[in-house]
């Protein structure tokens, strides 16, 4: 049998919450670890930032190598990447995942000689105000992408267009995220989900998935949830996730005297549950490449309300999905919740919204098949370049 393909995957933590994480380790259990090998390079900005998925990444093969991110000191992080891909290697193929730093682990491959460079872009910011460090990283990296790069992915139409421009066409392709659907097929006692949160039975629960940070928008979500609460005595509040703006929104809540109306559930495994005890999902996130979470909720026949920033590719039942403009403001977004809250029909929707998620291109088998084709392609393209290289 010939050699494994060696993949180094450059990615921006391994703890549970994020979609580029989870994607990876749904791959890195379904992909033919004979014919790839994989090994992780965690860039990670605190030492105790979590390594959830690491012992099984471990356990399934895959070696897994830590980067400490010192954006203070951009030119030590530049030549430790360099440094762990030389000694780490050799590799056949490094994959680089994000967007704000993309470009320095492909110029460290290409300097340490991996021939095979893929820039994947998972985000699509518009108008986002870096920090002043991560301003000039991102600069410096953006150059370095189209520069270094040999092959683009992104994770969607909008993700490509925003890391390679108006050209993306011909830099890149689009490969889907894949989800292990099977979780989100089965009903759940909604009833008993809200009493485990302490939500009454009669209430109208609107919900949020996802990580406190700017890119998700908790403060106008917060704003909706306000007007929503005007409009309806019985409304519920629940917010699945953690992150640094959590204290700021708790205490923004407070301050609206819905603290009593909240739940707060920080990070959890049991996701699909929770979805199914809400009755509208509010996604007002200022930017995203494709948000699996929004993919979820329409996988358990949750109706969706989210922002117009977020690419049309994720709806995938389209009768689940409306989006409004963030220039709208926060009142018609609670009528609009309130709407589809009304209309939720749980059960009658659920098994035929999952059927067709699970059977769309954001499955994990025809993810993974895309990404085994590609890395096969690439590599054969690579293979044929150096032979021709040694004939001359």
């Amino acid at each position: 049998m010939s050699k494994p393909i060696q993949i180094l995957h450059a990615v921006p933590g391994i703890g549970r919450g994020g979609g580029v994480k989870s994607w990876l380790m749904h791959v890195l259990r379904h992909i033919d670890r004979e014919r790839f090998q994989f090994t992780f390079l965690v860039h990670q900005a605190r030492t105790s930032d979590p390594h959830d998925y690491e012992d099984e990444m471990r356990a399934l093969g895959a070696r897994v190598l830590h980067l400490q991110l010192p954006l203070p000191n951009p030119p030590g992080y530049i030549r430790a990447t360099e440094r762990i891909i030389r000694e780490g290697g050799p590799f056949d193929i490094v994959h680089a995942h994000g967007f704000l730093i993309l470009g320095v682990p492909l110029r460290a491959a290409a300097r340490a000689g991996v021939p095979l460079r893929v820039a994947h872009s998972h985000n699509a910011p518009a108008g986002v105000a870096w920090a002043a460090q991560g301003a000039l990283l991102s600069s410096i990296s953006t150059r370095w992408v189209r520069r270094y790069m040999t092959h683009g992915l992104g994770c969607s139409q909008a993700a490509c267009a925003a890391l390679f421009g108006r050209e993306w066409r011909q830099l890149s392709q689009v490969l889907h995220i894949g989800v292990e659907w099977g979780a989100f097929q089965q009903p759940v006692d909604s009833a008993a989900v809200r009493a485990e949160l302490g939500i009454p039975p009669q209430a109208r629960v609107f919900g949020h998935v996802g990580r406190f940070d700017p890119q998700k928008n908790h403060a106008f979500w917060v704003e909706v949830a306000s007007r929503i609460a005007e409009q309806d005595a019985d409304a519920r509040f629940l917010l699945v996730g953690d992150g640094p703006l959590r204290p700021k929104i708790e205490q923004a809540l407070r301050q609206r005297g819905l603290a009593q109306r909240c739940v707060f559930t920080g990070v959890r495994p049991d996701v699909p549950r929770l979805m199914q005890a809400m009755d509208c999902f509010l996604f007002p996130s200022a930017y995203e490449g494709l948000p699996i979470t929004l993919l979820e909720a329409q996988a358990v026949g949750l109706p969706c309300l989210a922002s117009d920033r977020i690419t049309a590719e994720s709806t995938v039942v389209p009768q689940l999905v409306r989006y409004m403009s963030l220039r709208t403001p926060p009142a018609q977004w609670a009528q609009a919740a309130l709407a589809m809250a009304s209309q939720h029909p749980r059960a009658a929707e659920h098994a035929a919204a999952w059927r067709a998620v699970a059977d769309s291109t954001f499955s994990i088998a025809r993810s993974v098949e895309a990404l085994s084709t590609f890395y096969r392609d690439i590599a054969a393209q690579g293979a044929l370049a150096q032979r021709s290289l040694a004939a001359a």
